[in-house]
């Protein structure tokens, strides 16, 4: 199944980062409770979301976590998995990963 890997890249703020929540769905009709969620804990700066569908256009958006409560959801940024082609007489891949740098400080 491929996989999605989020790097989180902070500004100077004035209250620390403290984890942050990655959202994400195929279905844009859903209301933000409804997409996939996925929470980050801590200071680290990057996450991997798996069990994505080959072949399908995901929604993502995040919101960063402090001491002082949630951000608001940032805007929706768009990727797509690629259906998979294997050469004939070769394995199939034992992961895919799809790579998104994110702003969300």
């Amino acid at each position: 199944m491929p996989a999605l890997n989020c790097h989180q890249r902070c500004r100077r703020v004035p209250v620390r980062v403290t984890g942050y929540m990655v959202l994400y769905t195929d279905n844009a009709d859903l209301a933000a409770e409804q997409w996939q969620m996925k929470s980050v804990d801590g200071p680290r700066t990057a996450t991997s979301v798996g069990n994505l569908t080959l072949n399908v256009t995901y929604h993502l958006r995040v919101q960063a976590r402090n001491s002082v409560g949630f951000s608001p959801l940032s805007s929706v940024a768009l990727f797509y998995t690629e259906p998979l082609t294997i050469a004939p007489g070769l394995p199939p891949p034992l992961s895919l990963c799809l790579c998104l740098s994110l702003n969300i400080c």
